[in-house]
């Protein structure tokens, strides 16, 4: 979803989406397959909807079923910069539709803003409107969370949806720009100059055109049951983590942990196996709710037919295990692939990947001890060591909240250049290690406050392109695709192709 609503963002901004059609297809079509729902099927995702045939011929432009019965969304599209002065129209158009054959959600939108609608609740058609967002001004985890709770199949069929909306509609508006702010704002308290919790909110919501003093602020979040987030202060650093500190871990060895419970494999494609058999036993229907959601580009990860794992590969097919009377999962994974795989099982579970489910493939456990920039880039024995990169390798992000890195590819990894700057906060998204890797950069003085900014005051080394990413980003990050040369191009494209 992350990687979907940035590349959508990025396609705004470059004025990709040129008319109504490429809103609909390439944009709202593209969101909807990320929040579960089955675009290719026509009885849940259904375009040019009558929802009155016997009264006239106006069509929603995308209504979608949950359960198939009723619909449980409609959704209006517009070309971009088209909703404006015309929003009182497709207001009135919208509450029609809705007349004789409610949806519980509507949506209006153009592709950059979106307006979300709860049917049940008296008043006006507009009043009904309990969200509305922006894609290139709101910040991109806050859209996640909107979409995900507002427009996911499973939130709507859960009824967390509806739950959320009913709330949402029951506060004022200033109480709801407070909860628009509050993500953000929990974020910005984090970061120089490290504002107290009501005073960021107060500047966010004054950003929105709304007033609202410090005290206030105080007030509407003494009325919430989530407690501020204290400010990130220096501490002693950790203590440092050893592999011989690790040896009694049980995931020093291939395997995984589920509920608690370890169990040893022999290899990654064995853990994969297992985890899905033992998921397929413990959870009803989790095999067809799996085979549901988003697969690979071009294979099934799960399919009733070994055949269907692998399509135009017959020769492929024998790769494949039974997890279950009728179901078979695709064997042919590395170990990046395993790891995807078994987040979307938990996912689809209901569980939390690293809590619930903990694995080994065979990698070493991460380190919480970082490591120096050496001064030598001679291997032992005093051979030279061939670089990762045979051309040059000098590699910069920039990106929100501060990041502005620049960082050269050696036969070490990453060297993140004295100067660079990293967010100044991070997002849900962080990685565990990342984070903490960040904080210890921060105690140790490695990076330090410059004004408003987070510096590095050195130069330094990071083992793998993505962990330094994440550190810049204070996000979870792909550093193949995003350390960019100064022409934009990416570094998988490097590894891909000789630049």
């Amino acid at each position: 979803m992350d990687e979907a609503l940035r590349d959508i963002i990025e396609k705004l901004r470059h004025g990709d989406y040129q008319n109504e059609e490429h809103v609909r297809f390439s944009l709202v079509g593209r969101l909807l397959f990320e929040l579960g729902w089955d675009v290719w099927d026509p009885t849940e995702v259904n375009t040019e909807f009558a929802a009155v045939p016997a009264e006239d011929r106006t069509r929603v432009d995308v209504a979608l079923f949950a359960n198939r019965y009723s619909p449980s969304v409609y959704v209006e599209v517009k070309a971009v910069g088209k909703i404006g002065q015309n929003l009182p129209d497709l207001e009135r158009q919208v509450r029609d539709y809705n007349r004789n054959n409610t949806a519980l959600f509507s949506t209006i939108t153009d592709g950059r803003t979106w307006r979300f609608y709860y049917s049940q609740t008296g008043g006006e058609f507009h009043q009904k409107c309990f969200k509305e967002c922006d894609f290139l001004q709101d910040d991109l985890e806050d859209l996640e969370h909107t979409f995900s709770v507002f427009l996911g199949k499973e939130s709507i069929l859960s009824g967390r949806a509806e739950d959320e909306a009913r709330k949402y509609l029951q506060l004022s508006n200033k109480q709801r720009a407070v909860q628009d702010c509050l993500p953000q704002a929990k974020r910005l308290v984090h970061a120089p100059p490290f504002p107290t919790l009501p005073e960021a909110i107060a500047k966010l919501v004054e950003q929105k055109g709304i007033v609202l003093s410090e005290s206030e602020a105080e007030e509407f979040l003494n009325g919430m049951p989530e407690p501020a987030t204290p400010v990130l202060t220096p501490k002693e650093p950790p203590p440092r983590v050893t592999r011989a500190a690790m040896s009694n871990d049980p995931l020093s060895q291939i395997g995984y942990v589920f509920k608690g419970k370890h169990y040893s494999s022999r290899s990654g494609k064995e853990v994969l196996v297992e985890v899905m058999k033992l998921l397929s036993k413990s959870y009803p229907n989790f095999p067809s709710r799996f085979a549901a959601r988003k697969h690979g580009i071009r294979r099934r990860y799960i399919a009733q037919a070994q055949n269907d794992l692998y399509p135009g590969r017959p020769d492929l097919s024998h790769l494949s295990e039974e997890i279950y009377p009728g179901w078979w999962v695709g064997t042919n994974y590395g170990k990046r692939n395993i790891k995807t795989i078994l987040e979307l099982a938990c996912e689809v579970a209901g569980i939390t990947f690293g809590t619930d489910l903990v694995i080994n493939l065979g990698e070493a456990a991460e380190l919480s001890e970082l490591k120096d920039y050496p001064p030598s880039n001679t291997a032992p024995g005093g051979q030279k060591k061939e670089p990762i990169l045979p051309f040059k390798s000098t590699f910069y992000i920039k990106a929100v909240r501060g990041a502005n890195a620049k960082a050269e590819i050696n036969q070490e990894g990453v060297v993140i250049k004295q100067g660079s700057e990293i967010a100044t906060s991070v997002t849900r998204t962080v990685p565990d290690h990342a984070e903490k890797q960040r904080q210890e950069l921060i105690d140790r003085e490695i990076v330090v406050p410059k004004g408003n900014k987070l510096v590095f005051s050195q130069d330094f080394l990071f083992p793998n392109p993505s962990i330094a990413a994440a550190i810049v980003m204070g996000r979870s990050a792909g550093g193949l695709l995003e350390w960019k040369d100064e022409k934009g191009r990416t570094l998988k494209s490097y590894r891909e192709k000789d630049i």
